[in-house]
């Protein structure tokens, strides 16, 4: 529960810190490739880590989820705060939703059921 509460106040602040408005010279297309990139390497980023986690430091496919979504979803936030302080660079909000839309599916196929 409190790991829920903990993700939900993460969101609410980046929504507050992004900015409102894009500046008028610079276009961010919700079909760009850019975000395909995004959504793939946050998914990416937390199968891998969530396959570590289990299989080599031995943790509980329950606890190790959070930490894998959480840690991808750091990692994208980062990206956007280091996007921000280049010449012309700005947050993206359609940035980090395909991070999260990628942490998201990487979740849905982390608990999927296994097959013998």
């Amino acid at each position: 529960m409190y790991k829920n509460k903990l993700i939900w106040i993460l969101f609410f602040s980046i929504g507050l810190s992004a900015p409102k408005k894009l500046p008028k010279d610079l276009v961010d297309p919700w079909l760009g490739f850019d975000k395909v990139q995004h959504f793939s390497f946050s998914c990416l980023i937390t199968l891998s880590s969530q396959y570590l986690f289990v299989n080599k430091f031995g943790m509980e496919e329950n606890g190790a989820v959070y930490i894998s979504a959480s840690s991808s979803l750091l990692i994208g936030i980062s990206k956007e705060f280091v996007d921000k302080k280049k010449p012309k660079g700005f947050f993206s909000r359609r940035d980090l939703l395909a991070d999260i839309l990628g942490i998201g599916f990487a979740v849905f196929l982390i608990n999927l059921p296994s097959t013998p």
